[in-house]
């Protein structure tokens, strides 16, 4: 009698933890909470609207931030994927700028990447092929809002496009993620470029050199630093030959010379798009123009 009295209330007690349990909330409510708790900023940038385009990097449609990001709609085969740019900025001495991500930030907060990285807008001033004009444009509007940079500091002309990377990550949460083709461009310019980092956007700066970055990031993981995905896949596959480059032209530069900086970055661009996933399977474009591929 006392056994069966005893599995009855266990299974009662059951029963009623299965009805009064936590639910999961679905990648929607997940979705609608993230952007019900974001400041006004974030949440405001996550309506505009980004680039879709097909595996060939040629724009198909509109969509907003926040579309672009879910997961659910970016993590399967065949799921969409947009347009985004990267900026090296690399400044007299060949160091590179790294920023720390805010913890505002919906997608990879608190990960540090490269100097900037965001996305050209559905707009034609940001779709202009012609020497990746669009890009340049949106990664100068994007570094004055981010990092507080004088426009005049940074001309279109010191953007010096290098290539395309296409890959896909999920956020910590599940919830959001990232599938891109990036679009990298390195920046050269020929003065100082003071930073005022807006910290909704950017919570710390460094710069380094190539054997200082390769030691900060051997010791980042038992540190605890998280490195994001797009810097991590960059670093590896197409950094090494490109700060080489700059290497070379910034050290020409101190030692008087004249150089065709956008002429010696030419010889490092590839019109290929790496498919970060295995670069073995990097799709070559026909048209590198259609693609805004030039320096």
């Amino acid at each position: 009698m006392l056994a069966a009295a005893l599995g009855t209330a266990l299974l009662a007690a059951g029963v009623a933890y299965w009805f009064m349990r936590p639910k999961k909330a679905s990648p929607d409510e997940a979705i609608s909470r993230t952007l019900a708790e974001a400041d006004d900023d974030q949440r405001k940038m996550m309506e505009e609207r980004c680039i879709i385009v097909n595996d060939a990097d040629e724009p198909v449609r509109p969509a907003t931030k926040a579309e672009c990001h879910q997961w659910a709609k970016i993590g399967g085969e065949g799921a969409m994927v947009h347009r985004a740019f990267s900026v090296f900025l690399f400044d007299h001495d060949a160091r590179l700028v790294l920023q720390q991500r805010s913890e505002a930030k919906i997608t990879f907060p608190g990960y540090w990447a490269n100097t900037c990285c965001s996305h050209p807008l559905w707009r034609p001033e940001e779709m202009e092929l012609e020497d990746a004009m669009g890009v340049k444009r949106a990664a100068r509007r994007k570094l004055q809002q981010e990092l507080g940079t004088d426009p005049e500091t940074l001309p279109l002309s010191c953007f010096h496009w290098v290539g395309r990377v296409h890959y896909r990550a999920p956020c910590d949460d599940a919830i959001w993620g990232e599938h891109e083709i990036d679009h990298v461009l390195l920046a050269l310019p020929e003065g100082k470029v003071p930073l005022l980092p807006n910290d909704n956007e950017v919570q710390a700066t460094e710069s380094f050199t190539e054997a200082e970055l390769g030691e900060w990031l051997d010791e980042a993981p038992a540190k605890g630093t998280k490195v994001s995905p797009w810097f991590s896949v960059i670093r590896e596959k197409m950094l090494p030959s490109w700060w080489a480059a700059v290497r070379g032209v910034r050290s020409a530069q101190a030692r008087g010379e004249e150089v065709d900086v956008a002429a010696a970055m030419s010889k490092v661009r590839s019109e290929v798009i790496l498919r970060a996933g295995d670069p073995t399977e990097a799709t070559p474009v026909a048209d590198a123009a259609a693609a805004g591929g030039s320096a």
